[in-house]
């Protein structure tokens, strides 16, 4: 069982998951793909999982989400880099700041956001960790958003958090489930925020388990979704399964009874 983290993101691909997890394998250390059906590639990079999602409808990705790739090797950042620039768009150049020795923050070829550091992964746990960037009516919220979601995951830990002068979040880091994310508040002149491009699964050992996650968010203004699907208060979609759906699925009628359903209802899989 190729689980090491409950929670992970996936991207939204418009039926292109196999070319999209190839590219990565070939880019990407310690990249490798774990496993495959017809609608999801399930990759692991450097220990962490990423979901790639066949989707029926398409959604054009931007940065409001950004995958932080932070490695030790510059020598290996710079070839990520280069790699990444085939196709791809600078957001911002790579070079020297007061935050690292060798940064940039790139989107590849297919839309998505990257953001390569060169610097120790922190706690040696994650070399990939998610950026929320709080950006229109969000902005200013990041904070808030990080309590929020400590309050729902267990094993949580507020991390460090360096602010601006007028109380927003400049560099944000927080811990649910033992996954580290970092967030930012990008301000209100952006032209992107959250949407399903990228958004997090939750993997879930049993019904209570599902319930429990799917009833804290819905008290606290989330619209459902199909298929374990819904969106949270700050725009952030999350999907809430189970570990095992994959096995779930290939029972007689699973399918249809899972295309109809918002909450995952186990026993009617």
């Amino acid at each position: 069982m190729h689980m090491k983290n409950k929670i992970y993101p996936c991207i939204w691909c418009n039926q292109n998951a196999e070319q999209i997890a190839a590219f990565y394998g070939s880019v990407l250390p310690q990249t490798e793909i774990i496993k495959t059906s017809e609608n999801v590639v399930l990759l692991q990079m450097c220990g962490q999982n990423l979901m790639l999602l066949n989707a029926p409808n398409k959604i054009t990705l931007n940065p409001a989400i950004s995958l932080m790739f932070i490695s030790p090797d510059q020598q290996l950042i710079d070839n990520i880099w280069e790699e990444l620039l085939n196709e791809g768009n600078i957001l911002m150049e790579k070079n020297k700041y007061p935050w690292s020795e060798n940064y940039g923050w790139i989107q590849d070829k297919f839309g998505v956001s990257w953001q390569l550091y060169t610097g120790a992964a922190p706690e040696n746990q994650q070399n990939m960790v998610p950026n929320l960037m709080f950006t229109q009516s969000m902005n200013g919220k990041a904070a808030e958003a990080a309590d929020f979601y400590r309050s729902i995951f267990p094993d949580s830990e507020k991390r460090s958090m360096k602010l601006r002068e007028n109380g927003e979040v400049e560099h944000g880091e927080f811990k649910i489930l033992d996954y580290l994310l970092m967030i930012i508040d990008g301000g209100i002149g952006h032209n992107f925020s959250f949407n399903e491009g990228i958004s997090f699964v939750i993997n879930c050992e049993n019904q209570e388990e599902i319930d429990t996650y799917w009833n804290a968010f819905l008290a606290n203004d989330a619209v459902e979704a199909q298929c374990g699907w819904l969106k949270d208060r700050y725009g952030i979609s999350w999907q809430i399964i189970p570990q095992n759906l994959d096995e779930l699925l290939q029972k007689p009628h699973a399918i249809h009874s899972f295309i109809q359903m918002k909450k995952i209802q186990i026993n009617l899989l």
